[in-house]
């Protein structure tokens, strides 16, 4: 019976949240076209806001971050950090 306790089951509806990510994921690898990639985004913004609008605006600018750091003229990731570790 513990076994079951650690399955969670009463937490896995939460796994429909991931099935836009899966899809978006599944059509970039089949075109590499960022416009079709932005509606696949547009598209699943408008199903989350159903849920709730913090949740769009959370994820929507996370998905700007990472655009930022990866996708080229920007690059964040490239640009060297003022840190300096001690």
């Amino acid at each position: 019976m513990p076994y079951i306790r650690i399955m969670r089951v009463d937490h896995w509806f939460k796994n429909v949240f991931v099935l836009p990510g899966i899809v978006v994921a599944l059509s970039s690898q089949e075109s590499a076209e960022w416009s079709s990639l932005f509606q696949s985004f547009i598209i699943g913004l408008g199903l989350y806001a159903l849920v709730s609008l913090p949740l769009v605006l959370s994820l929507a600018e996370l998905w700007i971050a990472g655009c930022a750091y990866n996708i080229p003229p920007v690059r964040t990731k490239d640009v060297p950090s003022r840190r300096r570790y001690c």
